[in-house]
């Protein structure tokens, strides 16, 4: 008979060759040492999303529209790695990549949410702008 765990699986001849309880507790302890702080920060991390930097909260957000004509284009802009888990952290990242390429202004195009084995979340694209000089 064989005890299986998502994360490692024992044997009762293994559980026999132990000659204490403590020492199967032992085992397992050890084992979620190695193991804890992973889980910890796998599930800290699908609960956080970008917070806006000192300067993305300067950076104005549009929705959909076209940019002011005193604007000027900087660059195309989207989310990067693995998404955001939420509508919020997406916008957040584009300001923070705005300001991070100088811009004063972001437009956002679209915001996706993709769904699965992960779970969800989701991506944007936009564009930076950065307010004309007189």
């Amino acid at each position: 008979m064989t005890y299986k765990l998502w994360y490692l699986s024992i044997s009762m001849k293994e559980i026999y060759k132990c000659n204490h309880i403590v020492s199967i507790a032992l085992f397992f302890e050890v084992k979620m040492k190695i193991l804890l702080p992973f889980l910890i920060l796998l599930s800290v991390t699908g609960c956080l999303s970008t917070t806006l930097t000192e300067q993305g909260k300067k950076v104005q957000l549009l929705m959909k529209e076209e940019a002011p004509k005193e604007y000027q284009l900087i660059d195309d802009i989207a989310t990067t790695g693995l998404g955001e888990s939420d509508i919020i952290g997406v916008k957040n990242n584009l300001r923070n990549k705005t300001a991070a390429l100088g811009g004063d202004l972001v437009v956002i195009d679209t915001i996706e949410m993709h769904s699965g084995d992960a779970g969800t979340y989701y991506t944007g694209n936009g564009r930076a702008y950065k307010l004309k000089k007189k």
